[in-house]
């Protein structure tokens, strides 16, 4: 994981599967850029209403965001979606591009 802590958080799965659980500075940002999934993965979001990010999904395998123990909003493969958490989990609340 990575990231410069001012508006843009990354994580190459390094073609790994594995859930990508937000740290606090990375929480922060408002953008999350993923790459190099070896398949369907996760980004464990924090469990605060009102958190928006847009997740850009440069990896070849969908990516879901969500609080740990939730569904969320999968994003697919090669897509762009802005979602917000509203109280139990996130939400999107664009259509991908």
């Amino acid at each position: 994981a990575g990231g410069n802590k001012v508006g843009i958080a990354t994580h190459d799965y390094a073609g790994a599967a594995a859930d990508w659980v937000l740290t606090n500075n990375e929480s922060k940002c408002k953008s999350l850029l993923v790459t190099n999934a070896g398949g369907a993965a996760n980004i464990i979001a924090p469990d605060k209403p009102g958190l928006t990010f847009t997740i850009n999904n440069k990896s070849a395998q969908a990516i879901t965001i969500k609080i740990s123990g939730g569904t969320g909003v999968v994003v697919t493969a090669g897509k762009k979606v802005t979602v917000q958490h509203f109280g139990t989990d996130y939400e999107a609340i664009t259509t991908e591009i």
